[in-house]
């Protein structure tokens, strides 16, 4: 049992002894097992509920080579995995897992281990040299500084934002670097046109080759008015006969945006570059790779500025994966674990009404799938079994084993179908 208590003076009156007495009294089902208490305000007990959760932010997290931000003891283990054995990796089981318990601990895990994957220090730098580097005006300083908001916080989970950070790290460099698009661009160029005769050295393919293609291309010829080029040409044409051999020294072409730097990074033309020609040549606003939120913000209706500042996970991010365990969600997991404990047997009526409202919403389901059901019928087989399993989340009111009527006033033409079912009762 994991426990976090905020209160010191509540935490330190917390009995184990009364704890283990209401869960085993709660649950007259369960076998005799020893109860653990975890305090989350511990290091220990939070390191525990990583494991026993799971905490990766790997893209394929059942693909054991894949890299994740955290330590590779907090990843999962998977029923893939060569080493899965059931009877050792049990399985999770939650109520609502899928849309509460899984959003839950991801919040949770995000903001306990977030010194493990901390990029906001980060990414805030980086954002404040890419505005220092595009101006001193102020519009684009606000801009940069709206832009690094929570979402940074949020984020921890995607992997793409190592990829966010490191592109914006090539922009700020290249306009560190080269103020001006242009230059950027010329130095590309000037890099991707050096070829490699075998002494080591470096000579100009615009100045020695002419031509691209491999089965035509031939030296040029010297220049006496061009003492630089002359001596490239001549010391190309000693050490490589053939100008094909000398021609295929050259990078690929899909490095000829690329700028390498003497400390042996690399700038790549894609990512710091929205226009690439010589003479348009322009830096990007922004890094192509938009900076990942988990949490975005939601226009149901369309409408243009007015937006739903939700916690509605993006459906990319809406999974969390476990550790030593797996997650299962089962179909009707409370109602289920309600009727078995047989919580709302009646002594009085000799029956148990939750279960008996139960299987009426199993038999709407499978008569809503049976083939030839006209729509009216769809429609009121829909509102029957919405309403049975109303009632039965709410496990409360009419369903308590008291049996007390509980009267329906004033009800719509649409709120009818629950009444009557709730009547039934």
């Amino acid at each position: 049992m994991f426990f976090l208590i905020d209160d010191d003076q509540l935490a330190s009156s917390i009995d184990p002894h009364a704890i283990n007495a209401a869960i085993t009294g709660s649950n007259p089902g369960l076998p005799a097992v020893r109860i653990a208490h975890h305090d989350l305000r511990t290091p220990r007990a939070n390191l525990r509920l990583a494991q026993l959760i799971g905490l990766s932010d790997a893209e394929q997290v059942t693909d054991p080579g894949q890299t994740s931000s955290y330590p590779a003891d907090l990843r999962p283990v998977c029923d893939t995995d060569p080493g899965f054995d059931q009877a050792r990796h049990p399985y999770l089981a939650g109520y609502n897992s899928l849309n509460y318990d899984t959003t839950m601990f991801a919040l949770y895990l995000s903001e306990v281990f977030a010194d493990v994957v901390d990029h906001r220090i980060r990414v805030d730098l980086a954002r404040v040299q890419l505005a220092q580097a595009r101006d001193t005006g102020g519009s684009r300083r606000r801009r940069a500084t709206r832009h690094h908001g929570a979402e940074a916080d949020m984020a921890l989970f995607a992997r793409e934002q190592g990829a966010y950070v490191d592109h914006l790290d090539m922009l700020v460099a290249a306009r560190d670097l080269f103020p001006h698009a242009k230059d950027f661009v010329a130095e590309a160029k000037r890099q991707h046109n050096l070829l490699a005769p075998p002494d080591g050295t470096a000579v100009d393919k615009r100045l020695v080759l002419l031509g691209s293609d491999p089965e035509k291309v031939k030296y040029r010829k010297p220049k006496k008015d061009d003492p630089e080029q002359a001596t490239q040409l001549a010391r190309a044409q000693e050490q490589v006969p053939d100008p094909a051999d000398l021609m295929a020294t050259q990078r690929p072409k899909d490095q000829e945006l690329d700028v390498v730097l003497d400390d042996g990074r690399i700038l790549h033309g894609k990512v710091v570059l929205a226009r690439t020609t010589l003479t348009s040549a322009a830096y990007r606003d922004e890094p192509a790779n938009k900076n990942p939120v988990l949490f975005p913000a939601q226009d149901p209706e369309g409408r243009r500025g007015e937006v739903d500042l939700s916690t509605k996970l993006h459906p990319k991010y809406a999974r969390t994966s476990v550790g030593h365990v797996i997650h299962q969600d089962f179909t009707s997991y409370y109602p289920n674990l309600l009727r078995n404990m047989r919580a709302f047997w009646n002594p009085d009526l000799g029956e148990d009404r939750y279960t008996r409202i139960f299987f009426d919403k199993e038999r709407y389901g499978k008569e809503l799938k049976r083939p030839g059901t006209s729509e009216d019928e769809k429609a009121r087989l829909t509102t029957l079994r919405a309403g049975t399993k109303l009632i039965l989340n709410a496990a409360s009111g009419a369903g308590d084993a008291s049996h007390v009527i509980i009267p329906f006033h004033g009800c719509s033409a649409a709120g009818r179908p629950f009444a009557e079912r709730a009547r039934l009762w």
